[in-house]
């Protein structure tokens, strides 16, 4: 994670989303899912963003695509979501469900956010 998370910050301003969102996806490495797996590497993405080795402050896309990208390899069949909202100025956010439940958010705190694009496990563009 670390490693992908060193060279998110290039690759974001360097990459169009979508080519971005493909990069990130990944081929399942195991057939069945396993629930403390997954909150394993929900966990280990919302520590490595909150550390100071990756960056000053946590950063939405660049946490959603490690914990996508990580949750794919493990088969959890994750959805990356980019939304956006009027909070008195125009805000954008970046989320990941499993199961149609956020994963790094409250859905109090998404509940303002309206989904413009949303991408399945593969990196293709689902209905938002």
């Amino acid at each position: 994670m670390a490693a992908w998370a060193a060279v998110l910050p290039v690759l974001k301003v360097a990459l169009p989303l979508p080519r971005l969102v493909r990069l990130f996806a990944a081929r399942p490495r195991t057939r069945q899912r396993d629930a403390e797996t997954e909150q394993r590497v929900v966990t280990s993405a919302a520590r490595l963003y909150r550390s100071r080795l990756v960056a000053k402050s946590d950063n939405c896309l660049e946490r959603s695509l490690i914990t996508y990208r990580y949750l794919a390899r493990i088969n959890a069949r994750p959805r990356l979501v980019v939304g956006m909202g009027r909070r008195g100025e125009v805000v954008g956010h970046v989320w990941v469900l499993l199961d149609g439940t956020p994963v790094h958010d409250d859905e109090e705190a998404l509940r303002d956010l309206v989904p413009v694009v949303g991408f399945g496990p593969e990196g293709d563009r689902v209905g938002s």
